[in-house]
């Protein structure tokens, strides 16, 4: 599966809401390192979720580990039931595509 998703300054993932949890590496799957980025607050879901809700577009998290010299970025999103593995810089930098899905950790 690999579908490219259209507006990654739209695509908006959370670190972490109580049930999801997003994590941020860099390299391909087979040589993951963990890479820690500087999440924004967004105060909607703040006062929705009670606690400081941190988030970042996909554009966002390009735009911070490019400067980390990163070529490939992953993003897995794992939640109860199913979770999403995103991918950027393996393809054409800058475009986002979803390369997998996970069964979730329940």
């Amino acid at each position: 599966m690999l579908t490219k998703i259209e507006n990654p300054e739209e695509y908006e993932v959370c670190k972490f809401d109580t049930v999801t949890g997003t994590t941020v590496y860099s390299g391909l799957l087979g040589e993951l390192k963990k890479e820690e980025l500087l999440w924004r607050v967004d105060q909607e879901l703040t006062e929705a979720f009670g606690f400081p809700a941190e988030v970042l577009t996909l554009k966002e998290i390009y735009d911070q580990m490019s400067k980390k010299d990163c070529d490939v970025v992953t993003v897995v999103i794992n939640g109860p039931f199913s979770g999403t593995i995103l991918q950027t810089g393996n393809y054409e930098r800058g475009d986002w595509y979803e390369i997998g899905s996970l069964n979730g950790y329940a």
